[in-house]
This record gives C-alpha cells, sequence and structure tokens, in this order.
C-alpha cells in the first residue's frame, strides 16, 4: 500500500516539477513597432537582438538593443518608443524620481540631486533638465565636496555597522566599529566612532585582543583548591567550592582583571565580613 500511495505521489507532483520548469522558458516578445531576431516559438536563456521602426527607437542608447530571457522574463524588456522621447540620464553620484516604464516622453522634466558628500555643477543651467526631442537640455554634474571624506579607515578586527559601503561620506558622517569576538577597544563607547570632519577622518578606535584572566594556585591556596592554572574569559564567571565547607568562591574577568568575592556563604556572606567583589 506505501508504494502505491507513493507512486501516486510522484505522478501527481512530477508534472507539477515539469511545468514549472517550462514556466523558466519565454515566449516571443511583443514588440510593437519593431523586429527582433532570432524567432523562435520560445526562448530559455537566449539573447535576442533587436531594432525599431522609423519614428522609433530602442529603451537603450543607439539604434539596436539586446535583451536575454532569464527566468521567464525578459531583461530588459524589449520596447520601441517615440524617438522624441528620452532614455534615463547617466549621471553620476546623483539622485531623482525614477520612471516605471524605463523612459521618459518628451517636454518632461526632472530635478537631479546629488548624494550626500556631493554638489552639483551645472553650469549655471540649473538642476532641472528637460527631454528635447531625445536628448536631455544638459546633463548636470556630481561632484564630490571639499569637506566631504573618503572610504574610511580600514581597522584590523573590527568592522563598521549599521552603514552600507560607499565611495563618499559627507561632512559630520559617522561610522560605528565593532571588534569581532575576541577583540575589544578597551575604551568608552565614544571612542569606537568615527567623524568626518573638514575631508577627514577622526582617529579609529584599535581592537587588541582580550586575553582571559588568569588564576594561579599558589595565590588562592589558603581558600580554595587548584590543581593547575586556571583561566576565566572576559565577562565570564567562575564559582569553586571553598576548603570551608558550605562556602564557594566566586570570581570573575572584567576588563582584563580579575575580581572575586573571597569565600562566602550561599554565595551572600562572607565568613569574614560582608562578601562584596574587590579587585586583585
Amino acid at each position: 500500500m506505501l508504494v502505491r500511495f507513493l507512486g501516486f505521489v510522484l505522478l501527481a507532483v512530477l508534472p507539477g516539477a515539469l511545468h514549472a520548469q517550462e514556466d523558466l522558458s519565454c515566449a516571443p516578445p511583443v514588440l510593437n513597432g519593431g523586429y527582433f531576431s532570432p524567432k523562435l516559438n520560445k526562448y530559455s536563456k537566449e539573447t535576442l537582438t533587436y531594432s525599431c521602426d522609423t519614428g522609433k527607437k530602442p529603451v537603450v542608447e543607439g539604434w539596436w538593443a539586446t535583451a536575454t530571457c532569464q527566468d521567464g522574463i525578459w531583461s530588459p524588456e524589449p520596447q520601441c518608443i517615440d524617438e522624441r522621447s528620452c532614455i534615463p540620464p547617466i549621471i553620476p553620484n546623483r539622485k531623482y524620481v525614477e520612471t516605471q516604464n524605463g523612459w521618459y516622453e518628451e517636454r518632461h522634466i526632472i530635478t537631479v540631486q546629488c548624494d550626500n558628500g556631493y554638489e552639483l555643477q551645472s553650469q549655471g543651467k540649473g538642476s532641472n533638465i528637460k527631454c528635447n526631442n531625445g536628448k536631455w537640455s544638459h546633463l548636470p554634474v556630481c561632484e564630490k565636496r571639499q569637506n566631504a571624506c573618503d572610504m574610511p579607515p580600514k581597522i584590523r578586527n573590527a568592522v563598521i555597522v549599521g552603514q552600507e559601503p560607499q565611495e563618499v561620506f559627507a561632512a559630520s558622517s559617522e561610522l560605528k566599529y565593532e571588534c569581532e569576538e575576541g577583540y575589544d577597544t578597551g575604551t568608552a563607547a565614544t571612542r569606537r566612532r568615527v567623524v568626518c570632519q573638514d575631508g577627514t577622518w577622526t582617529q579609529g578606535p584599535a581592537c587588541r585582543q582580550v586575553r582571559p584572566c588568569g588564576m594561579k594556585p599558589a595565590d588562592y591556596d589558603k581558600d580554595i583548591y587548584l590543581s593547575s592554572t586556571t583561566y576565566i574569559e572576559e565577562g565570564e564567571s567562575k564559582t569553586f567550592p571553598c576548603r570551608l565547607r558550605g562556602y564557594t568562591f566566586s570570581a570573575r574577568c572584567i576588563n582584563r582583571r580579575l575580581e572575586t568575592t573571597g569565600c562566602c556563604y550561599n554565595d551572600y556572606i562572607q565568613y569574614e565580613g560582608n562578601c562584596v567583589f574587590s579587585r586583585v
């Protein structure tokens, strides 16, 4: 019965799997006002070339373009548009409202803003550019500001958190470093940051290896039994039985220094007074 059931499941699933593979193919594109090659009934990862009729053009630079079938979708989608329309301008380090269809109609105006750390150099022509007969009225240039900073300094055994990599950072940008496990700056949180000031980053932190605290038998022989040197990692606590029955001895490693309680009863009361942490 189990074998029959499994066979039924395979028969039910297999056509669906084959159909899913067929879905990764692309149908021939619908290209109004243009023509393409090669012409097939369906495409699977093939690349086709297309051109447009008189009065139209592809949505790329040049009079012909290519498109590739990727996972059942043409990338980019073949399109022929009015030759008076404009394709998106190439302006590095800029911001503007992107078009959803991949092109702009004639007389369309977009406002260009530069990314943080850059400023507009438009030679007096302004930040608004207009599509005129298939060309943009002008192309502004976004140049790096003099008080902006380049990539922040690389610090060994550390990464920058909360910030994607970029080539230029605006003035007053603040970045935070985080040391990898087993390393620490040993300083206040403010020293783990760098700030862009007048084109230069402030000095960054140094991530030093955090060494464990060591307990040598000779130093604690009167309180507890230690057969060999015991190490406690940074931030870790350990409890040992005291020679005096019913009492325990606690130790912890904080900022690479060992702190102990001495022998305490139930970890609260020290047999020679109050049980408090003391540095050694």
